[in-house]
């Protein structure tokens, strides 16, 4: 919780005082009754109050935990500020769509900043271990006291000088406390600690492993906590394939494994090198990754958050990370600081750049971070790429950009974002001289509104399909049920 003062996002596009124009903005900078304009991958700035939303969506989980998307309604409010479909807090990202409102909490008002005050002003509970030996040091000292007081007594009736009998008193109180009892519990900590890291568990409180290994019941929100919200694409499954396509090697990474096996020269085993199962010569399979790429808007992008820039600079600088200033607390005069960030950032872009794009951080709906993740490393030029696409998934996507109806400012984009209550998400994009409308989302609602399947391609490049009959109908819903496990 104590991390939640650390939360700033990123700028914001705000109006003010009647103008037109949008400006950048730094969060702190805003002031109630602020219109800001927010978009897919943004972190909203602050408490906001819609009053137009493009099926926007928000996701709470910085906030409520909760991992699910909200599908965001200007039209719609209820007495309860928490679950009202026109508001959007402050640190929760918009992960589809777009919006605009007004501020009306900024700051340590926002909820965000309530909670992270009430962090900072808790009172650290006292532990279950903490509790047990502060009892067991007081029946000890009590014994330990008694006994002291009785044989310094007993001293005096057997006419013992005062200072024997004080003497005598202080060494039964002494002999009864055990010494050993710090070192003990620290060590037995400490390698329990040691366990739990094999074991890939990060120990802050050496205190509260006995709390743990008390425990009888642990209940938690599955997403998040017990799974890190990343998903991959495990399997497909295409018209003319009898059964499904193991998907679970990405391409980049078999180029990776085969070119380090092969720069060992004659000791090369390509045996130990991990084969993709699919077929990227099979011309149905090259035409879903296009569809994929082009049915999904998600993208690859990176920005280093405070905290990991901090970290950065107190690693380059030597110093301590509570030293590191908050970028947006430097001032002009801060030129030495302000260069630190500079090279910080440019580190950690270099190192995101040259990760596999496996690896790489993407800002957009969790189902299509794992499906981009595949498509990029099939559609991209270079050694590592496939299909050698020109820019890759973005350069792709730029040739056959989403089409656009209207004139001048009411020109928009011709798509419908993904929503929970429709289960898929559509666009119309410019291929050629064409259009062609993509959606992609639950089997049941694309099936739907199919009438074919492609097969293949005939020797003139021609499209063969397949009426989407019951026995085609079936093997569709055994493949989705097979995916469901």
């Amino acid at each position: 919780m104590a991390e939640f003062k650390n939360f700033t996002p990123d700028k914001a596009s705000v109006r003010r005082d009647g103008e037109d124009q949008w400006k950048e903005m730094e969060p702190n900078q805003l002031v109630p009754g602020d219109i800001v304009k927010l978009t897919m991958g943004q972190q909203i700035p602050a408490d906001v109050i819609l009053f137009r939303a493009n099926e926007m969506k928000v996701n709470n989980a910085s906030l409520t935990g909760e991992s699910e998307d909200i599908l965001k309604n200007p039209a719609k409010n209820t007495p309860n500020i928490f679950e009202s479909p026109n508001c959007a807090f402050f640190g929760t990202n918009c992960t589809g769509g777009s919006g605009e409102g007004m501020v009306f909490k900024t700051g340590d008002n926002t909820v965000m900043g309530r909670i992270a005050g009430l962090a900072q002003s808790a009172d650290a509970e006292e532990t279950t271990l903490n509790r047990d030996i502060k009892k067991f040091i007081l029946i000890i000292s009590s014994i330990a006291i008694f006994l002291g007081i009785l044989f310094f007594c007993l001293g005096m009736a057997m006419k013992y000088t005062l200072i024997t009998g004080v003497i005598f008193a202080i060494g039964i109180i002494v002999a009864n406390v055990p010494e050993g009892l710090l070192v003990t519990v620290t060590v037995a900590l400490a390698l329990t600690s040691k366990r739990m890291y094999e074991k890939q568990v990060q120990v802050n409180n050496m205190e509260a492993i006995e709390t743990l290994g008390s425990t009888t019941c642990i209940c938690s929100d599955k997403t998040g906590t017990l799974t890190q919200n990343r998903m991959t694409v495990s399997q497909m499954f295409i018209g003319p394939e009898i059964d499904t396509i193991d998907c679970s090697v990405n391409y980049e990474i078999f180029k990776r494994f085969e070119e380090k096996e092969k720069n060992k020269g004659d000791q090369a085993v390509m045996a130990n090198v991990p084969m993709p199962k699919y077929d990227v010569k099979n011309k149905v399979f090259k035409t879903l990754i296009e569809t994929i790429a082009l049915g999904t808007v998600s993208y690859f992008t990176y920005e280093p958050s405070s905290e990991e820039l901090r970290k950065r600079i107190a690693s380059n600088t030597k110093t301590s990370f509570a030293k590191v200033r908050e970028e947006i607390a430097l001032k002009d005069e801060d030129v030495k600081e302000k260069a630190d960030y500079a090279t910080a950032k440019s580190e950690l872009i270099h190192e995101e750049v040259s990760k596999a794009y496996i690896k790489r951080a993407v800002k957009g709906d969790a189902s299509e971070t794992g499906l981009v993740k595949f498509v990029q490393t099939l559609l991209m030029d270079g050694k590592y790429g496939c299909y050698n696409v020109e820019g890759g998934l973005d350069g792709y996507r730029k040739k056959h950009d989403i089409f656009e109806q209207g004139d001048g400012a009411s020109k928009e984009k011709v798509q419908i974002p993904f929503s929970s209550e429709i289960k898929f998400n559509m666009m119309v994009r410019n291929v050629g001289n064409e259009l062609f409308v993509y959606l992609k989302g639950a089997p049941e609602r694309v099936v739907k509104r199919c009438d074919t399947i492609l097969m293949g391609f005939d020797g003139e490049g021609n499209d063969v399909e397949q009426v989407i009959d019951d026995e085609m109908a079936q093997r569709i819903e055994s493949a989705n049920k097979k995916f469901g496990g």
